[in-house]
């Protein structure tokens, strides 16, 4: 290879790599920046679990990463007692600063007929800024 389409080769390679990072810097959501989103949801899951589970109300919510949101968030999904339990874990959850947003997917089991939930709203704390 002659030293001049050497040097057009690498100067294609590095507009290529130039043009991938202004990309990934630049949007909003790409695959990247969602994985770094749901590791760092992953990992305060990890972290507040314990916290969240040591209250009974909150035994059978789950705290997951989740591809929805933006860009990747942390899901806490599950059952609550009751409308002001959901508020609770809510304020509990924003008291530990998570570093993604946190999207919210609760129930509320009817005692009376077992086969009839209510579905709260989805709510959401804001991403961190």
């Amino acid at each position: 290879m002659s030293r001049g389409a050497t040097f057009a080769l690498l100067g294609g390679v590095a507009i290529v790599l130039a043009l991938f990072t202004a990309y990934v810097l630049t949007s909003d959501c790409n695959g990247i920046k969602q994985a770094i989103n749901m590791k760092a949801a992953r990992d305060h899951a990890d972290a507040i679990g314990a916290h969240i589970h040591a209250d009974p109300r909150f035994l059978r919510v789950d705290l997951v990463d989740y591809t929805g949101g933006v860009c990747g968030c942390l899901m806490a999904r599950g059952d609550v007692s009751s409308e002001a339990d959901a508020l609770a874990l809510r304020e509990a959850i924003a008291a530990t600063h998570p570093p993604v947003q946190v999207v919210f997917a609760l129930s509320i089991p009817s005692p009376d007929l077992p086969e009839y939930t209510i579905h709260l709203p989805v709510s959401e704390i804001p991403t961190p800024r």
